[in-house]
């Protein structure tokens, strides 16, 4: 699932955009990199019209009626092949929780983990992410098998996000809108043809 020679991931809440460019667009390895991932996502992220005539499309599996475990299982994968260090980029508490079962893969049963950092922006959630981080972890310890687990959970650390504003390339920019294009076709349909 991730490279050969690729020694740190980066894990982020993919309908957080902003995220993304901490994430895979510093030279860092993140989920949208890989190979299985890009064989998968448009097959589960995939759109269809109930009603052929309607112009409106709609979520083949959306998240609140029709959730599909594929991209969970993805992360999970992602997290069970890694090595080294594992970044992770949230908002707050909420993002921390979308992340939590990669998170116990890499911190619990990956053996090949040094260290978790994760990347809090916003700096009033400092304190509640490490403190749902400590609760995670209780829960992971008792519920994990001791056969198939690490004789320690890998070390984390919670610290605020450094904005830093670096230079991008123009085909950021442009995948960014693409991105945004099709996960919002709705309003993107409405700004154009209204």
């Amino acid at each position: 699932m991730i490279p050969d020679g690729v020694a740190n991931i980066n894990l982020f809440s993919r309908d957080k955009a902003q995220y993304r460019a901490h994430a895979c667009n510093q030279g860092e390895h993140c989920i949208e990199r890989s190979a299985l991932f890009l064989l998968l996502v448009d097959t589960v992220e995939s759109y269809y019209r109930p009603d052929p005539t309607n112009s409106v499309e709609e979520e083949l599996y959306p998240q609140t009626e029709n959730p599909n475990p594929a991209l969970e299982l993805l992360h999970r994968l992602y997290a069970f092949s890694a090595t080294g260090r594992v970044k992770v980029w949230v908002e707050g508490e909420d993002d921390l929780m979308t992340l939590s079962s990669a998170l116990e893969a890499a911190m619990l049963y990956n053996t090949n983990i040094d260290e978790v950092i994760v990347y809090v922006d916003n700096p009033h959630s400092l304190a509640e992410v490490e403190m749902r981080m400590r609760r995670l972890i209780t829960l992971w310890t008792t519920e994990g098998c001791p056969e198939y687990t690490r004789e320690f959970i890998a070390p984390f650390s919670v610290v605020q996000m450094q904005n830093v504003i670096g230079k991008r390339s123009s085909e950021h920019n442009i995948r960014d809108q693409l991105i945004h294009d099709h996960t919002h076709r709705d309003l993107t349909w409405i700004h154009r043809y209204l």
